[in-house]
């Protein structure tokens, strides 16, 4: 990472040193191992007792002094309900397990789970033989759950941080009730794992579990394990502790392989892998060899064979000052049932213990006579396996001061795996163990467990000496890293948890702008530089760069989304910002906004300044800040200087601009100069040198009922307003008249310019009255034709014409009159006088009118109208009964009467009957 500052520097590295502390194990911390012991005393033991009782004192025999063994079996939980009815009543009236059951068990019971002391050889010896006398009782008994519980919470209780716990459950039988007592039923399968996983989180250190499960031989072993796996005990109980359900889970059907899961049990707890390929011990007829690659702090060899025979015993060694402690073991009696011999065993445990360790190399242990193949060594060296987590550049994740270590949801970073032994030479007297020194058959194995569950895929890097798995999620929780590593044949060991909290990755930036004390107009994260030293540089004010959010360290970047020309931010620290920069929770960066010296026209008006904060993945987040910057021209100034193209106003200089000025006579708005336009100049006096005004610097506002259109002069420093209208002389005379003209036309400088400026070029108005009015009055004739024509347009456009399908059906006396005659309304001629349209026309419509043998009709909707004035007096309407001369005379006032489609006529002498009809 490219330029990061000094105090962060010093900072990463102090978090590097604490990473070493953390990946390196204190050899005086104490660990302690605590064994506890399940073990089915059950009626369906008898016949097994005394090989599963031996397992118990091989592994009992093969404990330290500073090692802890617990103990409960089945017939000691029945018993302690039979003595107490208190307890016995409250587990009958329990209609469903709870959870948990075993803190109501101890409060009423007191607690049932037995701690076996080890304080030295005599005393572990009485243990053994306490074991073997007193486990291999017969009692009729049932198969209860409680004991496992009741044993998981004394371990829970008693396990500290440093401290490897294991579990072994030794049984033969399905969990079940007999009839000595009633209880509540076994848990269900989701309750089992609600009730486990109480217990792990109780579990402040590790623990292991180990499930050894005698089942019958044969066709009944199925139906054994069916039901066995629908109680789902064993299962849960293994996923829960050990990460899957088949590790730990142990099935025999016969003596040898009681005998070979207890041995893999007694290995696995004192950390040696039982494995049948061995690069480091071998078995020499009366000798054995160890070539250990770690310090030496134990080494255990258990020798077994029948009971009446004599078992080798230690006869001398390689190293000095560490004679054995040795412990026996025997059956009580020989093992006989149906499908099920085996004659009486016993054992010797000779245990050497090295203070100081034994440094790597080769070291040997002679017998009086040779030892079998079988013989089972147990090694236990200094060498730990310790976790921490690195980020995809191989850079450590430092934990935080609880030892957790952060991490960011959805980031990529690997678990490392790293192995120290003791050596008294090295810094806190461990040293790193290079991986080369390592045989290609060393293993590393791990899972995650807590929110994500996952395995991890160890792959060796011997470059690096260190084992290294893919890690990520996008789970965000509490975590817990397991690893373990193997060398086959000589030891197992397992790390301790490494804590890892998910973080979300949303990280909490936050920027601000602080203006610099001496920078009086700037205001927030708006500046004000007052131009007053254009060659020098100016500081205007401070970016602040913070993080608030609690997550872990991560990288920044910075960008300038309009950063205006001029500016330039520099860290205080002079730590590089171009790049990501680091930023850890609580950070502060501040870098300093200066002001360049001015290598050109500085930014006119109001520059946008907008900076934006993200982080780099895999933290997310962002932070925005917004400003300007704009440059103080207070000391611009607008005048007017004339008009352009009166002699020396062409081009002026700047001086003899400002000479004429004062001078400048109003210009003239008549008639001509408003149609042809008429340029004001106006002069923006305070420029830099070198800068030149742009279009829009200068505005012009709308001067009245004029227009002006603003160009920048050839000498950069001007501009010429030309002021034009295009209004008609008549406008403009009554403007004139009514004093609307502007008698000053006003400039400023815009507000996207220097700065604010006004100026105001004297006009004066000389409209032509005359010319006006003879304006006036022929625009008013040409309106008065206009309007003329408008109405008689619109009264021609409305009249009524008769349709063209109709007609007049006309019968006529006489006996040659023939058919009745037919003629076409709309094609008949207007009557006598109708011509004459346009007097009455302004008046009302001229709708089309008819003379049809007297009798006069003008055209309507649906019909005809009968115009009784122009008709002949003597035509009768039949359909009324009555002449037209009888309803002029009855009524005078009477002009219109309306006529329907197929209503007669009739006219004496002229025409029998008339009738107007439609098609």
């Amino acid at each position: 990472m490219r330029g990061r500052a000094a105090p962060l520097v010093a900072r990463l590295a102090l978090l590097l040193l604490a990473l070493v502390a953390a990946f390196a194990p204190d050899p005086a911390a104490a660990r302690k191992r605590l064994v506890g012991i399940v073990f089915d005393d059950s009626g369906s033991m008898d016949g097994r007792f005394h090989l599963a009782a031996f397992g118990a004192q091989v592994l009992a025999s093969s404990l330290s002094p500073e090692d802890r063994l617990f103990s409960i079996r089945l017939s000691e939980f029945e018993a302690a309900i039979e003595a107490n009815p208190a307890l016995r009543d409250r587990l009958a009236a329990a209609a469903t397990y709870p959870i948990p059951l075993a803190p109501t068990i101890t409060a009423l019971a007191g607690n049932l789970v037995e701690e076996r002391p080890l304080p030295g050889p005599a005393a572990q010896q009485a243990l053994v033989d306490a074991i073997r006398d007193g486990w291999t009782a017969p009692p009729s008994t049932d198969t209860p759950f409680e004991p496992l519980e009741l044993m998981l919470q004394r371990l829970a209780a008693e396990t500290g941080p440093e401290d490897e716990a294991f579990l072994i459950v030794l049984t033969d039988g399905k969990i079940e009730r007999g009839t000595r007592f009633r209880g509540p039923d076994l848990p269900r399968a989701p309750d089992l794992a609600r009730l486990f996983a109480h217990y792990r989180t109780a579990m402040r250190g590790r623990l292991r579990a180990d499930y050894v499960l005698i089942s019958p031989a044969g066709n009944a072993s199925r139906a054994f394990l069916e039901t066995v796996n629908q109680q789902a005990v064993a299962a849960t109980l293994l996923g829960t502790f050990n990460g899957t359900a088949n590790e730990g889970l142990r099935v025999v059907t016969d003596t040898a392989g009681l005998v070979d899961a207890m041995l893999d049990v007694i290995a696995r707890v004192s950390s040696t892998d039982r494995s049948d390929r061995s690069d480091f011990a071998r078995i020499d007829g009366a000798r054995i060899l160890v070539d250990s690659p770690f310090s030496l702090h134990r080494l255990t060899v258990v020798v077994d064979g029948p009971a009446d025979a004599r078992l080798p015993a230690v006869a001398g060694t390689s190293f000095s000052g560490a004679a054995p402690i040795e412990i026996g073991s025997r059956m009580a009696a020989d093992d006989v049932r149906r499908n099920w011999r085996s004659p009486a065993r016993a054992a010797r445990t000779s245990r050497f213990a090295f203070d100081p360790a034994l440094p790597p190399g080769t070291v040997t242990v002679d017998f009086d006579r040779p030892v079998g193949a079988n013989t089972l060594l147990l090694f236990d060296t200094q060498a730990r396996i310790e976790l921490g987590v690195v980020d995809t550049g191989g850079a450590p994740v430092a934990p935080r001061a609880d030892g957790v270590v952060e991490v960011v949801a959805g980031g990529a970073y690997r678990i490392a795996a790293l192995l120290y032994d003791r050596d008294p030479a090295a810094p806190r007297g461990a040293r790193r163990v290079p991986f080369a020194e390592l045989p290609a058959s060393t293993a590393f194995r791990g899972r995650i467990e807590g929110a994500a569950p996952m395995p991890l895929a160890f792959a060796r890097d011997d470059g690096g000496d260190r084992a290294l798995a893919p890690f990520g999620t996008t789970v965000p929780g509490r975590m817990a890293a397991l690893a373990e590593f193997s060398l086959p044949g000589f030891v197992i060991k397992t790390a301790r948890p490494l804590v890892i909290e998910v973080v979300p990755p949303a990280a909490g930036l936050a920027m601000t702008i602080e203006p610099a004390p001496d920078c009086t107009a700037c205001r927030g994260g708006d500046l004000v530089d007052d131009g007053r030293d254009p060659a020098g540089e100016r500081r205007l004010g401070t970016l602040v760069i913070r993080r608030s959010d609690g997550g872990p360290l991560g990288e920044v970047r910075l960008v300038p989304e309009s950063l205006p020309d001029g500016l330039a931010l520099v860290p205080e620290d002079r730590g590089a910002v171009d790049g990501p920069f680091p930023l850890g929770p609580g950070d502060e960066r501040r870098l300093a906004i200066v002001r360049r010296p001015f290598t050109g026209p500085p930014p006119r008006g109001d520059a946008s300044l907008e900076l934006r904060l993200e982080a780099v993945a895999p933290l997310r987040g962002s932070a925005k800040v917004a400003g300007s910057f704009r440059v103080d021209r207070s000391g611009l100034s607008l005048v007017y200087a004339g008009v352009d193209g009166a002699g020396a106003l062409s081009d002026p200089a700047p001086d003899d601009v400002g000479t004429q000025a004062a001078a400048a006579a109003p210009a003239v708005l008549d008639l001509d100069a408003l149609s042809r336009g008429i340029a004001l100049v106006f002069e923006v006096r305070g420029l830099f040198p070198g800068e030149r005004l742009e279009a829009g610097d200068v505005v012009v506002p709308e001067p009245g009922w004029l227009a002006a259109t603003v160009v920048v002069r050839p000498d950069g420093r001007s501009v010429a307003a030309t002021v034009s209208s295009a209004r008609c002389a008549c406008v403009l005379g009554l403007l004139q008249v009514f004093g609307r003209l502007p008698t000053g036309i006003d400039a400023v400088l815009a507000p996207g310019g220097p700065e604010s400026a006004r100026a105001t070029a004297p006009v004066r108005a000389a409209i032509d009255l005359r010319t006006a009015a003879l304006d006036c009055l022929l625009r008013l004739l040409l309106a008065l034709a206009a309007l003329y024509a408008l109405v008689v347009g619109f009264f021609v456009a409305t009249a009524y014409r008769f349709p063209k399908t109709a007609f007049a059906e006309i019968d006529r006396p006489g006996p040659s009159s023939g058919l009745p005659a037919r003629r076409e309304l709309r094609a008949e001629p207007a009557p006598r006088g109708a011509a004459r349209w346009h007097y009455p026309l302004i008046f009302r419509h001229a709708h089309q009118r008819r003379d049809v043998e007297g009798l006069v009709i003008e055209a309507r909707p649906n019909g005809a109208t009968l115009i009784l004035a122009d008709s002949e007096p003597d035509i009768q309407m039949l359909g009324k009964g009555r002449t037209v001369g009888d309803v002029r005379r009855e009524q005078p006032r009477l002009a219109t009467l309306p006529v329907a489609w197929g209503e007669p006529f009739m006219r004496p002498r002229v025409f029998r009957s008339l009738q107007l009809r439609r098609e």
